[in-house]
């Protein structure tokens, strides 16, 4: 026997639920209810939480039909319908209806409607439901040859049981099974069982207290139904219709498997040639191996991958990204990576970062000869800390270089992983880059992205700082959501995502972040007249500041943890910064100096100095803040692995990767530096901002 349908649910995305999803979904599945429709007022943002959900869990004995409640403007007054999805095309009509609701009606009507015109327009693929609870007093001043005619314009009609309304709700239901209009009964779920109705009415004391607004079984329902007197009759509204209706229902696709990323003519050949391009000024017409293999390798993959950026498609967003930064650098303002960009090389080459992640080397800047294998022996981790050599072809003083990070932290062991690139543009200029995205493409396929929250169980919506979604060219916008004003303000020159940034999938999310520091360089670089990147980094009597813990001011230095290593513990150069900088960000545990394992780089590393084959090195430290992370503990306690790093391994839940750190100890160094040898222009340049 089929059990019944509910067509109309909203969750905690609802102004007037307090309804988790996942709940909904397994109590209807408890109920043995096996297809359940959401509905939330006026937003869709819930889908591709739903979709999420059921595929990460493997659900699949329930069918989630997508839906929303609008209200609808009809002759001056208002009435709340139900559009439910039909198929896919019917979810890209959706999002432009939504989008219509949020931008263009809002403003046009003072409120949240749509229109008859405008869904008679955008139909296809849907299936609209009238709820007639709503319109006894306008039904009453209609014959039933006008009632009927305004039903006949709706897919469906819902009906939920109400005490008071029963006399009007039997001459609807009769009238419209006359001319055989299919009609449902709902329950208008807003909280979940019978027994929460007094602690909801707490929580939303405006809503109707003779009304029940749980998740009906199939006999409940049925019982409520009784008054019609007509057991054939309240199977068909309760059981029949609802699975009817169903059963006319697509399975839908919210997020698909493919990546969209803007595109750009011969983008795979420019990248090609602005990389070897720069390489070739930096090392010579030769390149030498260490650079090609490289190259190759970030670019292609490794062998038999089929990864790395080109063969990807990734290319684009190091294109964009290049271009948001010479835009910058055009306006005088220098532009540093966040996050583990800095592990490319080719990021490098393309001037988005400012950290040679080879291995440590000597290259000459008059004769571009280089020198990676050095004759004593010895390594060292960041070139910075190499002896100073003169070039045995030139004589010319050769430059110290590398700080020997791997890609696969950044582009993963296979190379295929999305590369995730965020960007520290200067405050004073946030705007213009932001400004200069959106003219690269369509105005209006650049969005900014939404953040979604709850508080006192109520949705709160907000924009993330810097962050901006890309919708190709060539796509269709409603292809992936809706969208809508930032927060509501129309006068900004932008709209945003519609959907939290964490669930669009499908498209990339460019971060255009706002710091300090570049602003602070600028205005240093231009009173002092000495470029940032000139500094040497090895300079004894900024480490001799940095010593006396003299960093105030210095955002990425002022750091309690900092100054109290620095008490005990006096560095002698940049490496020995990074190391403490990245056991001060280590989250999980209580700090330990064991080993000094201070970043992600660090712990792949040991791993493979104790024979953990190097894939699964990089696979163990990924997984540090997953629910995999036992299994990976249980696979290290059966290797010759020391107890006191499984214990690390254990507790630690939040590593940074090298190169982030690395990045932010060497703008704190430069800044360091111009407050050692510039002190009242470093106040003045700090004090400005």
């Amino acid at each position: 026997m089929n059990e019944r349908i509910e067509f109309n649910s909203f969750t905690n995305m609802s102004k007037y639920s307090n309804v988790n999803f996942k709940n909904l979904i397994n109590y209807a599945r408890k109920l043995k209810q096996n297809k359940i429709a959401i509905t939330d007022y006026n937003g869709v943002e819930i889908f591709p939480k739903i979709e999420k959900y059921l595929k990460d869990n493997n659900i699949n004995d329930i069918k989630v039909i997508y839906g929303v409640v609008v209200k609808l403007l009809v002759n001056e007054w208002i009435t709340p319908i139900t559009i439910i999805v039909r198929n896919q095309k019917g979810l890209s009509n959706l999002y432009k209806i939504i989008t219509n609701i949020k931008t263009i009606n809002k403003y046009k009507y003072h409120e949240e409607v749509i229109t008859k015109e405008e869904l008679v327009d955008l139909s296809d693929g849907l299936l609209y439901g009238l709820d007639i609870n709503y319109l006894e007093i306008i039904y009453d001043d209609l014959t039933n040859e006008q009632i009927v005619d305004d039903m006949m314009w709706y897919d469906f009609i819902i009906v939920r049981f109400d005490e008071e309304k029963k006399e009007y709700l039997k001459k609807i239901i009769n009238l419209a099974r006359k001319y055989r209009k299919m009609v449902i009964a709902t329950g208008n779920v807003h909280y979940l069982h019978k027994e929460e109705k007094e602690e909801y009415l707490k929580l939303f004391p405006q809503m109707d207290k003779n009304m029940e607004y749980y998740l009906r079984s199939t006999k409940e329902m049925q019982d409520e139904f009784k008054f019609l007197d007509n057991e054939e009759l309240i199977n068909d509204i309760v059981i029949n219709l609802p699975n009817k209706l169903a059963s006319l229902i697509d399975d839908i696709k919210i997020n698909d498997d493919k990546l969209y990323l803007p595109k750009i003519k011969n983008s795979k050949q420019k990248l090609i040639e602005s990389v070897y391009k720069k390489a070739k000024e930096l090392y010579g017409e030769n390149l030498p191996l260490e650079v090609e293999e490289r190259i190759k390798e970030e670019l292609y993959g490794k062998l038999e991958s089929n990864g790395g950026i080109i063969n990807q498609g990734y290319e684009t967003i190091y294109l964009i990204y290049k271009e948001l930064v010479d835009y910058s650098h055009s306006l005088g303002y220098p532009v540093y990576p966040r996050g583990a960009v800095a592990s490319s090389f080719v990021a490098y080459l393309l001037g988005l970062t400012n950290i040679n992640p080879l291995k440590s080397h000597y290259i000459c800047s008059k004769c571009k000869h280089s020198i990676f294998d050095f004759k004593d022996n010895k390594s060292y981790d960041f070139g910075i800390n190499c002896p100073d050599k003169e070039c045995p072809q030139c004589q010319s003083k050769m430059k110290k270089d590398g700080y020997n990070i791997s890609c696969e932290t950044f582009l993963g062991y296979d190379m295929k992983k999305v590369p995730n690139i965020d960007m520290n543009f200067a405050y004073d200029i946030q705007k213009d880059i932001q400004n200069y995205l959106q003219k690269m493409f369509k105005t209006n396929h650049v969005l900014t992205s939404s953040v979604i929250g709850y508080k006192n169980l109520k949705k709160v919506k907000g924009i993330l700082p810097g962050g901006f979604i890309v919708i190709p060219d060539d796509e269709d916008i409603y292809k992936f959501m809706p969208i809508e004003y930032p927060n509501n303000q129309r006068e900004l020159n932008w709209k945003s995502t519609h959907f939290d940034y964490h669930d669009i999938k499908n498209l990339y999310k460019f971060d255009i972040l706002a710091h300090e520091t570049p602003s602070i360089v600028k205005k240093l670089e231009d009173k002092t007249n000495v470029k940032s990147k000139n500094i040497p980094l090895d300079d004894k009597e900024t480490i001799e500041l940095i010593n006396n813990r003299d960093f105030a001011k210095i955002k990425e230095l002022d750091n309690e943890k900092i100054r109290n290593i620095l008490k005990k513990i006096k560095i002698n150069n940049l490496e020995e910064l990074v190391k403490i900088m990245g056991y001060c960000h280590i989250e999980g545990i209580n700090n330990d100096f064991k080993d000094l394992i201070t970043n992600k780089d660090d712990m792949v590393n040991y791993l493979i100095k104790h024979n953990i084959d190097e894939k699964k090195a990089y696979e163990i430290t990924n997984n540090i803040n997953s629910k995999n992370k036992e299994l990976f503990k249980n696979e290290l306690m059966n290797k010759n692995i020391d107890e006191w790093f499984i214990d690390f391994y254990s507790k630690v839940i939040f590593l940074l990767p090298k190169s982030h750190v690395v990045g932010y100890v060497i703008n704190a160094f430069r800044l360091a530096w111009y407050k050692k040898h510039y002190p009242s222009l470093f106040e003045e340049c700090v004090k400005e901002l």
